[in-house]
């Protein structure tokens, strides 16, 4: 299921607010979330993350001149992810290039 960025509903993990907010800051909210909980963040080839194992995944969405976040949802199956890690460390998992 997708969710719109401009119009569909506030979706929340853990008090993060994930639908309508700058990709950016959504990005750093979840690092610092995962860091806590001694997770990953996990990147898709198609420039959508999310955390590890949460069946969700943030996305890019154009408002204007702006890009903010949207959201996908998805059952868990374990072949649907693509799994590119982003290490707490703060270091590409792909030698430094950015996803």
């Amino acid at each position: 299921m997708t969710v719109a960025a401009r119009t569909g509903p506030q979706f929340r993990l853990d008090g993060i607010a994930l639908v309508g907010r700058p990709v950016g800051e959504v990005e750093a909210d979840l690092i610092r979330h995962a860091g806590r909980l001694d997770q990953d963040l996990v990147f898709d080839s198609e420039h959508e993350f999310g955390p590890q194992d949460a069946h969700l995944y943030v996305r890019a969405d154009r408002a204007g001149d702006r890009v903010i976040s949207g959201l996908r949802l998805f059952a868990p199956d374990r072949d649907h992810r693509r799994r590119l890690w982003l290490p707490r460390r703060g270091t590409a998992a792909n030698g430094g290039k950015t996803c």
